[in-house]
């Protein structure tokens, strides 16, 4: 039943699953008021699992669809009950601001890397300051920093952590 607490789940401290705005070409596309809808309700699901450790969201199958968001306007706040998230890994391009990145770190003390196609999604230029907020927090942002369009487009980016920016 929708909206259901994931009982089973309650001590789990990793998870790996895909989610997209829709689950194959034969659907009707969503409204943005849908899709805003699902990713609330999918973040408040995550959110409940507050042992998570490791939430995986990569996507090895190319399957349709945009990916889950995590922006303040589709939810994400639910995360904060999130404590002990060590590891993040996004799929796709995500279209993350300042003010998202800063819920992150003011909730997800324990993090310690973000993993996926999220820093620089929006302009496909060289603004790392969103990665520059992750990595004075320690935090390790591989295969963060462009998407593999800018990567295609552009060719390969030489990027060194330790020197931000």
């Amino acid at each position: 039943k929708s909206g259901d607490h994931w009982e089973c789940c309650d001590q789990l401290e990793e998870f790996r699953v895909s989610i997209r705005t829709a689950l194959n070409l034969s659907q009707p596309k969503m409204t943005d008021q849908e899709i805003q809808d699902m990713s609330r309700a999918v973040f408040k699901q995550l959110g409940r699992l507050r042992k998570l450790k490791i939430l995986d969201l990569s996507d090895d199958s190319n399957n349709p669809g945009w990916p889950l968001q995590f922006t303040e306007s589709m939810g994400l706040v639910s995360l904060s009950s999130l404590t002990e998230l060590e590891i993040l890994v996004l799929q796709g391009d995500q279209n993350m601001t300042p003010s998202d990145v800063k819920l992150m770190l003011e909730h997800w003390k324990s993090l310690k890397g973000i993993d996926g196609g999220m820093m620089a999604a929006q302009h496909y230029g060289r603004d790392c300051t969103l990665a520059t907020m992750f990595n004075k927090r320690g935090i390790k942002t591989p295969r963060s920093i462009y998407p593999d369009e800018y990567l295609s487009n552009f060719g390969k980016v030489s990027w060194d952590e330790d020197r931000v920016c």
